[in-house]
């Protein structure tokens, strides 16, 4: 299932639909919802959502998708490379669910997910770089040196 990321603006209330349509949950995008380790909302978002319920993730996501994108685009300076980055934390994270015991912050272990694959993502793409680099020099070995093969065989044919 493919994750998309809308970012919601700081003023603009999230709505988000749960399994029974009677019940919403109102959350404001950005908001510190309170002190406490997971408020009593993102507790049952947790509970629902390692039972499987969609609709609860998805409304986690909608409370922590800013914090995560914004985390990922610092990191990678790109926004298409950053959404990449967010949509493979709410993967994992919900892969993941069943490991998360509540001893801190939902939002806190989320960041630790996207800080972790962000890292990788760096590494990976400094060791592309660096291979890239590796390419071009030889490249540039590779027509010097053909470049004076053809200026040989030029010489051969006058001969």
């Amino acid at each position: 299932m493919l994750i998309h990321f809308g970012i919601v603006r700081p003023n603009e209330q999230a709505i988000v639909r749960m399994c029974d349509p009677e019940q919403r949950i109102t959350a404001l995008a950005g908001s510190n919802l309170t002190n406490r380790m997971v408020t009593d909302e993102e507790g049952i978002l947790i509970s629902r959502s390692k039972n499987g319920d969609w609709d609860a993730f998805a409304a986690l996501i909608q409370l922590h998708q800013r914090m995560i994108y914004s985390l990922t685009y610092r990191m990678s300076g790109s926004a298409s490379d950053a959404e990449d980055l967010a949509q493979e934390t709410f993967i994992r994270a919900y892969r993941s669910l069943d490991s998360y015991r509540g001893t801190a912050k939902f939002s806190s272990w989320l960041y630790r997910i996207a800080l972790n694959l962000s890292l990788r993502w760096k590494k990976r793409e400094h060791r592309r770089g660096t291979a890239d680099i590796e390419w071009v020099e030889a490249d540039v070995k590779d027509r010097a040196a053909d470049s004076r093969s053809e200026r040989v065989q030029e010489a051969l044919v006058l001969l």
